[in-house]
């Protein structure tokens, strides 16, 4: 007979955080409502992939990724969208929290094998 998964506090925890990744209406809208989803760069430690918000030509998703098992810095040139010479809103839809606006060039610093999923308005 098997026997069934002890639930932890860690467990309800690591559900509860995975339950509202999964419902969060922000990531959903980036999911449903995007095109040209496609990686932009990958190497040594840290991915960047990028998408377009629907229906408007000012919104871009960027994802960033480390891939190393220690903290990476990611910088990413605005210019590379076209929005090299805007000031650009930028939402942590993970958190989901807005951060400082941004000009010409984000830096994240990724924790190990995490990630950040941006909302760029400009």
């Amino acid at each position: 007979m098997p026997q069934c998964e002890k639930k932890t506090p860690a467990s309800r925890t690591a559900l509860a955080l995975t339950l509202a990744l999964l419902t969060n209406p922000e990531v959903l809208a980036e999911n449903q409502k995007s095109h040209q989803n496609r990686p932009l760069h990958a190497d040594q430690g840290r991915c960047i992939w990028n998408a377009r918000a629907s229906g408007t030509t000012s919104v871009y998703y960027l994802a960033l990724f480390s891939t190393e098992g220690k903290p990476v810095d990611i910088a990413f040139n605005l210019s590379r969208r076209h929005l090299g010479d805007k000031t650009v809103a930028l939402r942590d839809l993970w958190t989901p929290r807005d951060l400082l606006a941004a000009r010409g060039v984000i830096r994240q610093t990724i924790k190990p094998h995490g990630s950040v999923l941006l909302r760029l308005s400009a």
